[in-house]
């Protein structure tokens, strides 16, 4: 089922969840992502439990790790197309080196949410 979807600046058409009610759009540079599966580590399970080793954000979406199909693109993404099979990265913007100053509030399923759902939004 496809609906419009909601966005900030313009409508265009996304995928509609069980409940039958529109998703966000995606922003610039981001994507729109169908996920496909996830799997489950005690990583996902310890925040939910109040047993991470970091603060977590109460009632977070968990996991980490997921296989997902891009469903829309936002505007300026330029390195993905509808239809490309994507996954996720634990840390999406720690490239390599010392840890970026804000890596565990980027990280998802701890401070952010994670994959455990239908759709989600990502940047590039």
């Amino acid at each position: 089922m496809s609906v419009a979807c909601v966005g900030t600046g313009y409508v265009g058409e996304a995928i509609a969840d069980d409940f039958g009610s529109g998703v966000e759009c995606p922003l610039l540079g981001e994507s729109l992502l169908r996920v496909h599966s996830v799997s489950l580590n005690f990583r996902d399970v310890a925040p939910v439990l109040g047993r991470y080793v970091q603060i977590s954000r109460p009632a977070l979406i968990p996991c980490s790790d997921a296989a997902a199909e891009i469903v829309e693109v936002g505007e300026d993404v330029e390195i993905y197309k509808v239809g490309d099979r994507v996954i996720s990265t634990f840390h999406p913007r720690w490239f390599g080196g010392p840890p970026p100053a804000n890596w565990a509030s980027e990280s998802y399923g701890t401070w952010r949410d994670g994959w455990l759902t239908e759709l989600q939004r990502s940047g590039e």
